[in-house]
């Protein structure tokens, strides 16, 4: 039987075997968590941060999601509150990229 290779179906990882993902966080949600210690911990769960972007960062007339999936992320992650979730969720349309909340 042949292997699925489509982009879609495909199971993204680094070389080390981690998962790779987009982190955006909201400044503003709960207790403000810090990126960079929400990226640190993912990292020691084998998850690798390839960018680390702001809600206010996302560019909400052009998703991207597709360019995300592109680059070799597997898994779009948000910290914040709904409003930060359903923006995320909107960016992701299409693309097919999972979303961790």
């Amino acid at each position: 039987m042949d292997k699925d290779t489509s982009a879609e179906n495909k199971d993204v990882r680094t070389r080390t075997g981690e998962r790779r993902a987009v982190l955006i966080s909201s400044p503003h949600a709960g207790n403000a968590i810090h990126a960079e210690r929400l990226a640190a911990w993912l990292g020691r769960v084998g998850i690798a941060v390839t960018e680390s972007l702001l809600i206010s960062d996302l560019d909400h007339t052009q998703p991207q999601g597709m360019r995300w999936r592109a680059r070799g992320d597997d898994l779009a992650i948000v910290a914040g509150g709904d409003g930060a979730i359903g923006s995320v969720a909107t960016q992701l349309a299409g693309s097919g990229l999972p979303l961790a909340i």
